[in-house]
């Protein structure tokens, strides 16, 4: 054996192994292989410069991958460092070349975003350094996690309740929590009324002006007044005061990354975030297919939109080919990520080959598995296609002292909801003429509460989270 590529994942190694002759090894360090002991506080300060300093250990079940990793490094040419290109991934490979007795600075890194034979070839013909700066980073988070962890968490058990913990991320997002609850408590509900018309030809209404007072949610606020509306409206007589149309674009979604994706899967396939990246790590780690095993998404870990030049290309190429030019825009699409403190170490979650079809991934992915990749695939095209068109219709019915408004909506042109789908069914008003009488076919006055703000899901607390 003349080469060693270590990983985290057994199941990565298994698909990097496909693609490599026999002059390589590639085996998995099954995780973190070194980390601060459970059964004490693992850091001192150094008297000479006050810098904390973690005191790692390998854990008792990670012994045996230790002991097979270093029998392996003995015997091999160049080892390699293989893990994700994030800051845990980066302080995995430091902490495997401490374990193996090598200096991490010493051993080539390789970094790929899919796991497909030419991302590994490249990777391979392409070696760095392990990244100090993003070890330091994950180091200094760990300290922290440590630090709040562990010191807070016994106060908590023995002055508050048994079983209670702290923790850096746990407790700011039980803040939010909390914060979210005392707000509706202390919420109070309004009283508001709605007034909603029928006219002529069923167009449906709403009371939109009453003596020269335009009417937002909370104007109508007891029932004497939604009356005094209501029984003036009945003895009206009304006419069209105005009709518009305006077209107006729906911009392309961005590609996902962890945190949009794990939204959109929570909201349109009632996946929890556990759950989805679950799936996602399956799909890229290598689903089995008959050119063998292949990941099929891009790394399912990141915080960036942007996309490679050539899978960009590619999806471009499909576009024209299976939907014509008027699915195409001029130019490629980019995004920039918005959220604070982004790595953006790694592209979006994107398919690895666009040719790899929701019609060609359901011969070899069935149930949920089939329905993220779709959710991927759908949304990676949908980034690069033009935009929808919709046309938005407005109707005002003006009487003595009420006005109405009616609305609607068409569908022009469905641009990328091609792919996605378009959940929404066009609302259609009649055609009428400026002056035209109507007649007023029904009304109805109806009381309402306004409701207090919503309790957190998964997907709102993560969106939330993301903002901060």
């Amino acid at each position: 054996m003349k080469n060693l590529i270590i990983v985290e994942s057994p199941a990565k190694a298994r698909t990097i192994s496909n693609f490599l002759s026999k002059d390589y090894k590639v085996i998995a360090s099954k995780g973190h292989i070194r980390d601060l002991p459970k059964s004490a506080f693992g850091i001192t300060v150094d008297e000479n410069t006050g810098d904390l300093v973690p005191k790692y250990s390998i854990p008792r079940d990670a012994n045996p991958t230790v002991k097979e990793l270093k029998k392996l490094a003995k015997e091999a040419e160049t080892i390699y460092i293989a893990t994700d290109e994030d800051r845990e991934g980066e302080a995995i490979g430091y902490h495997i070349a401490r374990a193996i007795g090598k200096d991490p600075e010493a051993l080539p890194r390789i970094v790929f975003h899919e796991i497909t034979k030419s991302a590994i070839t490249h990777a391979l013909e392409n070696p760095r350094k392990v990244d100090m700066d993003s070890v330091d980073a994950q180091q200094t988070r760990r300290i922290l996690d440590r630090i709040v962890g562990y010191k807070l968490s016994p106060l908590l058990a023995s002055k508050i309740q048994k079983g209670l913990s702290a923790g850096r991320v746990q407790s700011s997002t039980l803040k939010l929590v909390v914060d979210k609850e005392r707000e509706i408590k202390a919420f109070k509900p309004e009283e508001y009324w709605t007034i909603d018309a029928k006219f002529q030809k069923d167009i449906e209404a709403s009371i939109y002006d009453y003596n020269g007072l335009k009417i937002e949610k909370l104007t109508i606020s007891n029932e004497a007044d939604a009356t005094e509306i209501t029984e003036s409206a009945k003895t009206e007589s009304f006419s069209v005061l105005s009709i518009d149309k305006t077209k107006r674009k729906t911009k392309t979604p961005p590609p996902f990354m962890t945190s949009t994706l794990q939204q959109s899967a929570s909201s349109q396939l009632g996946f929890s975030p556990k759950k989805t990246m679950m799936i996602a790590q399956k799909l890229y780690e290598g689903v089995k297919t008959d050119q063998g095993s292949m990941g099929v998404i891009t790394y399912m870990r990141t915080d960036s939109m942007n996309l490679a030049k050539e899978a960009v290309s590619a999806a471009r190429d499909y576009i024209k080919g299976n939907f014509g030019d008027k699915y195409l825009p001029a130019k490629a699409k980019s995004y920039v990520t918005k959220s604070k403190g982004a790595q953006e170490a790694h592209e979006a979650i994107r398919p690895t080959n666009v040719e790899f079809d929701a019609k060609t991934a359901a011969q070899y992915l069935s149930g949920d598995e089939l329905k993220l990749y779709r959710l991927i695939y759908n949304r990676f095209l949908a980034c690069q296609m033009t935009e929808a068109e919709l046309e938005s219709q407005t109707i005002l019915f003006k009487g003595e002292k009420c006005t109405f408004k009616a609305s609607g909506r068409k569908l022009l042109f469905d641009g990328f909801y091609k792919v996605t789908g378009y959940n929404e069914k066009d609302k259609l008003l009649p055609e009428l003429e400026k002056g035209q009488s109507v007649s007023l076919d029904a009304i109805q006055q109806k009381q309402h509460f306004t409701e207090p703000p919503a309790r957190y899901n998964e997907a709102s607390l993560i969106k939330k989270l993301e903002s901060l």
